[in-house]
């Protein structure tokens, strides 16, 4: 077994140990297909994606009713994501505002609800 497999599965392990503390969040990935000439518009497919996450910091927004969320998440349940990305917990769509680090083991990204 490698060191990629060795973290892989601490870090699942990590995610379970945590449970009280890591939250289920639905991610929906923009996969980009092609430019429509005629509409001006992109067409593209979404593809969704169930990770656990934990919530490192909660910031409300000055002078809005916005709120950034600070959260690590493990990459390899929804790999890399951009920025026209979104991410649904309990029931509120956020938007992907910057993943600050991306190792390809952990990310730990910032989003504002929408």
């Amino acid at each position: 077994m490698g060191y990629r497999n060795l973290i892989q599965n601490k870090l699942v392990f990590v995610f379970n140990k945590i449970n009280n503390l890591a939250r289920w969040a639905v991610f929906e990935s923009k996969k980009e297909k092609q430019f429509n000439f005629e509409t001006g518009d992109l067409d593209y497919s979404t593809e969704n994606k169930q990770a656990k996450i934990v919530v490192t910091n909660e910031t409300k927004l000055p002078g809005s009713d916005k709120v950034r969320l600070s959260l690590m998440v493990r990459n390899k349940p929804i790999g890399t994501m951009r920025s026209y990305d979104t991410m649904t917990l309990d029931g509120v769509t956020y938007k992907i505002d910057k993943v600050t680090v991306d190792d390809k083991f952990v990310s730990l990204i910032e989003v504002v609800n929408v």
